[in-house]
């Protein structure tokens, strides 16, 4: 088999087979950036993606395995009247030594089949092996055990039964390996080894495409997730009035960052009150972090899905979406805990004002009461004059005479 060094990159016709069409690089790359850019979920992607590939490659049927977290995605797009799509999420096998593979069991002997090519350890013996290691058929009498049987041993969809020539190998960037496509013919024979070595080509290309994908779909909730946070950060810094006034339109500003907005809904609950645009629904799936606020659970913030959704990191949500909500409890905690700071502050200035008055009020007492002594001193103290007076006249004598006569007698005197 030639090396893809010694290969005109933009001619990837097969050799042997003039009534297929050549493989041209140029629309596989346009195709793909151009399902890139329209495909706004994985899953939308990847049906869009092999349907593409059935057309690009003029085969019968593309298979995808593409590994992810924690489970892999399986997919095949199938010509038959129209290009039909299937589609399955898959949790790993894990095989003796802890590595995970994107396999259905081992005993199915397709299923060992993409496990040796997955590994790089497919040997010659049930088929064609090329120098990379990818298995191919299609000579007119092979009669291979997996092909008598459906590609997991149960689901008639998924059947390998129809097809007599086909290729399989691994998706593999330098950096990783991102699964496996399988490309099949009903037709026996239309596979050979310089077939294949454009397969192979090819493969390298949808691998780059994936890893791409992958890199786009990511710094696009990124950037969803940065944009939710600004956006909820202005609404709290810019708010007038209480803050009650701004949750219901935060919580409607959760939701559109979650890898599906289209059936996700968002609320807010403070204290058993629920803070929710119109038309919140309890979902099939839901998300969930608490409002701490001084060290007490004071409600949750909630993100559900209305629809079921394949399995991620937590569900059907991703690791990034845990972290995101998180971020937003915390930062509506501190709004909840300033809210709280800010009426202690108003509560203690109005006791400070209140203090105020009462010092003011006792401050005009106290003079009131001064201005008010001072003539009942006067008062007493004549009062007290005129008993020490009487006290006088009662024993008699020259000078009670003088004190008992009116005050201009006793002047002439």
């Amino acid at each position: 088999m030639s090396d893809h060094a010694d290969r005109n990159p933009q001619d990837l016709s097969p050799a042997g087979h003039s009534a297929e069409p050549p493989f041209q690089l140029s629309p596989l790359l346009e195709g793909t950036l151009d399902i890139i850019s329209r495909s706004g979920s994985r899953v939308r992607f990847l049906e869009n993606f092999s349907r593409f590939l059935v057309d690009y490659l003029g085969c019968d049927a593309v298979a995808l395995r593409i590994r992810e977290i924690n489970h892999y995605y399986r997919c095949r797009a199938v010509r038959n009247r129209e290009v039909r799509f299937l589609y399955q999420t898959v949790p790993y096998t894990v095989a003796a030594d802890g590595q995970r593979l994107p396999i259905a069991g081992e005993k199915p002997p397709f299923e060992r089949l993409c496990r040796d090519v997955f590994l790089g350890q497919t040997k010659p013996g049930a088929g064609l092996v090329t120098a990379r290691g990818s298995f191919y058929t299609g000579a007119e009498t092979g009669d291979w055990p997996w092909m008598r049987q459906s590609e997991d041993g149960e689901d008639e969809h998924w059947s390998l039964t129809a097809y007599n020539s086909m290729a399989l190998m691994r998706l593999k960037t330098p950096r990783q390996i991102l699964g496996l496509i399988w490309v099949a013919h009903r037709e026996p024979g239309r596979l050979n080894a310089r077939v294949v070595d454009r397969l192979e080509l090819a493969a390298d290309i949808v691998a780059s495409s994936l890893a791409h994908e992958r890199t786009v779909a990511a710094l696009r909730e990124r950037v969803k997730e940065l944009g939710c946070l600004y956006n909820i950060a202005r609404a709290f810094s810019g708010r007038q009035g209480e803050l009650a006034d701004v949750l219901v339109p935060v919580a409607g500003m959760i939701a559109p960052a979650w890898r599906y907005p289209d059936i996700a809904a968002s609320r807010i609950v403070v204290d058993g009150e629920t803070f929710a645009p119109d038309g919140f629904g309890d979902g099939v799936s839901r998300m969930r972090a608490p409002l701490t606020v001084r060290g007490k659970d004071r409600g949750f913030v909630e993100v559900v899905y209305a629809e079921p959704r394949p399995e991620r990191d937590e569900g059907p949500f991703l690791a990034e979406e845990r972290a995101l909500i998180d971020t937003l409890a915390r930062q509506i905690g501190l709004a909840l805990e300033e809210e709280e700071s800010r009426r202690e502050k108003e509560r203690l200035h109005e006791q400070l004002l209140h203090a105020d008055r009462l010092a003011t009020v006792g401050k005009l007492t106290a003079g009131i009461a001064h201005e008010i002594n001072e003539p009942l001193s006067a008062v007493l103290g004549f009062a007290g004059l005129v008993a020490k007076e009487s006290a006088l006249t009662d024993q008699g004598g020259a000078t009670s005479s003088v004190f008992g006569r009116p005050p201009c007698m006793r002047a002439r005197s």
